[in-house]
């Protein structure tokens, strides 16, 4: 990609010439709806051929306005924004999970430094994240006299 033109920046034909926020399908996708749907299988592994959704969200127009310079009331319109689309994906049936995240920084890869960030739905919940709500949900099984010393 050329060093003078960002597809993320008001005016490059890719995104509205004015916006404060803006949600668009990823160009480089690692889902997609049209993959086979999610198959529970007997034996160790259920598959997928990768169908979900991948979305970008482009924070704000100013390509270097950093995340953490936004004002409250603009970080309140991404807010929405990711909410609004995470109420739009868990519509679908086939989507259980929807994973919000934020592209900062080459360490992690990160191509485009415009202030943007991603939203992933997935049609299963992941291992770790399934373990973790199974542990929120199981009854508290230490008593508060055994922390204590009771």
């Amino acid at each position: 990609m050329p060093r003078d033109l960002c597809p993320f920046c008001p005016g490059s034909g890719k995104v509205p010439d004015d916006y404060d926020t803006f949600l668009y399908p990823n160009d480089f996708t690692a889902f997609s709806q049209n993959n086979p749907p999610f198959e529970n299988n007997p034996g160790l592994f259920a598959t997928t051929g990768s169908r979900g959704t991948c979305d970008v969200v482009l924070y704000h127009p100013d390509h270097n306005l950093l995340p953490s310079a936004m004002t409250a009331e603009h970080w309140s319109k991404v807010v929405d924004t990711w909410r609004g689309r995470t109420e739009q994906l868990f519509a679908n049936p086939d989507i259980a999970y929807v994973h919000i995240f934020e592209n900062a920084g080459e360490a992690i890869g990160v191509t485009m430094p415009h202030p943007h960030g991603q939203i992933y739905a997935l049609p299963m919940v992941p291992p770790l994240v399934e373990r973790e709500l199974e542990s929120a949900r199981a009854p508290l099984e230490v008593s508060v006299l055994q922390v204590v010393g009771g």
